[in-house]
């Protein structure tokens, strides 16, 4: 009888540690702007557009690309946001590689083309990002890829809808 009930509190007590999928996400930290955001070292994590599963967003298993994968912002890769326009910016990893947005989905790239090197005034770079202000939450962030004109997704994809957009911190 001693054993059951030994059993039946290590079973309440592993039950009440578990395995809550559920994220503590942190307070967002106070910007005054946008453009406080420029030469900034930062780390993104991302809801759905409901304020849902909170990821970081990290290096892939690979290297080769970014997931929302991270449980918290410790989690998540560097970012060094240099500024591209107004508003706009370049987010650079703390290996090396951009974010970009191409093709329904973020991506990593080493290198990037530019309207100088192709000679195409019209050209614009899949890794520039406009960030502005969640309509959902005034303080936290969207991030609209400028070549595309689509939003970021809280599952790494890109999306016309803003309705659809991930929900964004910057963690310093």
């Amino acid at each position: 009888m001693r054993s059951l009930l030994l059993s039946g509190l290590t079973l309440t007590a592993l039950a009440s540690v578990g395995c809550d999928a559920e994220v503590q996400r942190p307070d967002p930290p106070v910007l005054e702007s946008v453009h406080a955001l420029a030469g900034g070292c930062f780390t993104l994590d991302a809801t759905g557009p409901k304020g849902e599963d909170a990821r970081a967003l990290a290096i892939g298993v690979a290297g080769l690309s970014y997931a929302f994968a991270g449980l918290g912002p410790e989690d998540g890769a560097r970012f060094f946001l240099k500024p591209s326009d107004l508003g706009t910016f370049l987010f650079y990893d703390h290996e090396g590689r951009y974010l970009v947005g191409d093709e329904g989905r973020i991506g990593r790239a080493e290198r990037l083309q530019s309207d100088v090197l192709l000679v195409d005034d019209t050209f614009v770079s899949g890794a520039e990002w406009e960030v502005t202000a969640s309509p959902k939450d005034a303080a936290r962030l969207l991030l609209k890829n400028r070549r595309t004109g689509h939003y970021l997704t809280h599952e790494g994809a890109l999306t016309p809808s803003e309705g659809e957009a991930a929900i964004v911190t910057l963690y310093p």
